[in-house]
């Protein structure tokens, strides 16, 4: 057998990874689930196999599906995008919004609806709810437009989720929150 004729190992999927009109990857599998882990990743985000245009929801492509779990392979509503919600005894949670539109109704009713809840500035609210950090943002992101942002943060536990801050933000975040 020639080396021509022998057989090239496939390469591995990569994907990248949409926030904005921020593009970011590409990423392997491994990284995609580490970001999931993270928070990072959820299966409302979009994504493109690397190289491509096909922005999808994460929840759309098969691979990455998997890692969120079965129940998100074949759902494309919002439904998919609400992620784990169990949590052992509900949470303290401060939630810290920057919204276009400080009328927006649907966002707002959608916070009161995680638990007790209290507006306590413009900005800020307190939220007592069962889900995690992470599982409140995937619940408020499809209601959010590009340009709002949102840092959770799970008072109890010292865990944070977030949305839309950027990449500055997101080192210095994870610089100080271990």
């Amino acid at each position: 057998m020639t080396s021509t004729a022998k057989a090239q190992a496939p390469k591995a999927e990569t994907w990248e990874m949409k926030i904005g009109r921020s593009v970011y990857g590409p990423y392997t599998q491994q990284d995609m689930e580490n970001l999931a882990a993270q928070g990072l990743l959820a299966p409302h985000s979009r994504i493109a196999k690397q190289g491509s245009s096909n922005w999808n929801r994460a929840s759309a492509d098969p691979a990455i599906a998997a890692i969120f779990g079965k129940k998100f392979q074949q759902k494309t509503g919002d439904d998919a995008s609400l992620g784990s919600t169990a949590e052992t005894e509900p949470t303290n949670f401060a939630l810290f919004l920057e919204v276009a539109s400080n009328s927006n109704i649907d966002l707002f009713q959608a916070i009161r609806n995680l638990g007790p809840s209290s507006r306590i500035s413009g900005s800020c609210w307190l939220v007592k709810s069962e889900r995690s950090a992470g599982a409140i943002r995937n619940a408020l992101v499809p209601l959010m437009a590009k340009s709002d942002r949102l840092l959770v943060i799970d008072t109890s536990k010292s865990k944070l989720a977030w949305f839309n801050l950027g990449p500055e933000a997101d080192a210095k975040i994870r610089k100080v929150w271990d």
